[in-house]
């Protein structure tokens, strides 16, 4: 366990869990964990620095779960405004499930055992009444301690089943507490995803969910969708982490990364330009086009908040795509490409962080694949500028691309990989030349 960033008047703290077998002489991974203890309001924490590497990202990334947190209700009001599920979908009401348990000597310490097992007991029950199966915990998204209970307390737990996605579930589970004639109190909430394996050990398609605003406004959560956010930025922070980088080309400074079967690639130069300057240009993605070839069109359709927009962007016909691929058949044709990017801009959170400008595909309902352009992905690209001093105390302003190359993305890329051409290098350069022209 280690304390990663403690906040005003909070501690937010990161666990691992590994099991140790001393006969067999292995150690197996369990699980990761991540707790915010809130204190009173007349503590004062005390800021603790980063100083290695690891450190300063997940600094970073503390800050950004963080900020999830924040905007958690916000993204609750949204869902329930924006109800897009077919008349087919199984009403949420059918999964309901409500419990009592009785809180005995035993089960009233401070570990709070029983009030998590208990939860988690009912939300496995409504997540049954939906897949008529057996699900597998995946992760727990969020477990929020309101407040305590007491020896002699009833604790009524409510579990429903808040939204189901191609092959996942999220359930929603909220405990109160009551003694005797006294009022319930809400003592617990936590969202849980679930998932259901087949017989291979894959996650199984299921039903979808149809929620019932009225009903449900409690214990509604979007953390798929508020989390799609953070996954975009952290991915990009945890990319940018690694150490093992190779310089492909040393001209061009490109460097590959090779990855679990997926290739990532990272170019950077360095500008004379202020950090918070390059960031403000480079964030406005709609500007793009005029510095980079593989950016045919850049539009703006959706504002997720101040920091989160959806972008459709299409590029050129890539003809030498690879070759037996969906992708390149298209690309053989001179079809366009279009995809629609999340892109999520986030300022550092302290001293040594770098501006991001992380960006990633989704799927908008209001935005299918349409005919005439191939629908491509990006996994994780983005920016990173790190301003720094080196021993003269010279400000040094690194700007850093990078991009997890998928089959759509690989032919823009693969003839500078293989050091064949510098198209890519120039499009960088061309870049360095955009911010310079607009540094002011």
């Amino acid at each position: 366990a280690a304390v990663l960033s403690p906040f005003v008047v909070a501690i937010y703290m990161i666990i691992e869990v590994f099991a140790y077998n001393k006969d067999l002489f292995y150690i197996k991974y369990l699980c990761l964990a991540f707790f915010s203890f809130h204190l009173d309001l007349t503590v004062t924490l005390k800021p603790i620095v980063p100083v290695t590497q690891k450190e300063q990202v997940e600094y970073s990334v503390a800050a950004e779960r963080r900020r999830v947190r924040m905007v958690h209700d916000d993204i609750i009001k949204d869902l329930l405004s924006n109800d897009s599920v077919g008349p087919s979908a199984v009403a949420a009401e059918r999964t309901r499930v409500e419990s009592v348990e009785l809180v005995l000597p035993p089960h009233a310490n401070h570990q709070v055992t029983r009030g998590r097992s208990w939860p988690i007991v009912s939300v496995l029950s409504a997540c049954s009444r939906l897949s008529q199966a057996h699900p597998t915990l995946r992760a727990i998204d969020m477990f929020t301690f309101r407040g305590p209970s007491q020896v002699g307390d009833r604790l009524l737990l409510k579990a429903i089943v808040n939204n189901a996605f191609r092959n996942s579930m999220e359930v929603g589970v909220r405990a109160e507490a009551y003694h005797e004639e006294g009022p319930n109190r809400h003592i617990n909430s936590a969202f849980m995803t679930f998932e259901v394996l087949d017989d291979g050990g894959k996650p199984r398609t299921l039903p979808r969910i149809r929620p019932e605003p009225l009903m449900s406004l409690w214990f509604l959560c979007l953390c798929f969708q508020v989390y799609l956010s953070f996954n975009n930025v952290s991915a990009l922070k945890m990319l940018a982490a690694r150490s093992s980088w190779c310089l492909s080309c040393e001209k061009d400074q490109l460097y590959t990364l090779e990855q679990k079967s997926m290739l990532s690639f990272k170019i950077e130069c360095e500008v004379d330009v202020p950090a918070h300057r390059a960031f403000d240009l480079l964030a406005e993605l709609s500007n793009r086009p005029s510095w980079d070839s593989h950016y045919k069109k850049c539009e703006l359709i959706q504002l997720v908040d101040n920091d989160d927009f959806i972008y459709r962007v299409v590029t050129p016909s890539v003809r030498h795509g690879a070759m037996g691929s969906p992708t390149a058949a298209n690309q053989a044709k001179g079809i366009l490409q279009d995809f629609i990017l999340l892109a999520s801009k986030r300022k550092p959170c302290g001293s040594g962080d770098p501006y991001v400008i992380a960006l990633r595909s989704v799927s908008l309902p209001t935005h299918p694949p349409t005919e005439g352009y191939n629908r491509g992905e990006v996994l994780c690209a983005g920016f990173t500028i790190l301003e720094t001093k080196d021993n003269k105390s010279l400000v040094r302003k690194a700007i850093s691309y990078f991009n997890q190359a998928s089959p759509e993305v690989l032919p823009y890329i693969s003839t500078d990989i293989a050091g064949l051409s510098s198209s890519f290098y120039h499009t960088f350069c061309s870049c360095s030349q955009y911010l310079t022209r607009n540094r002011l």
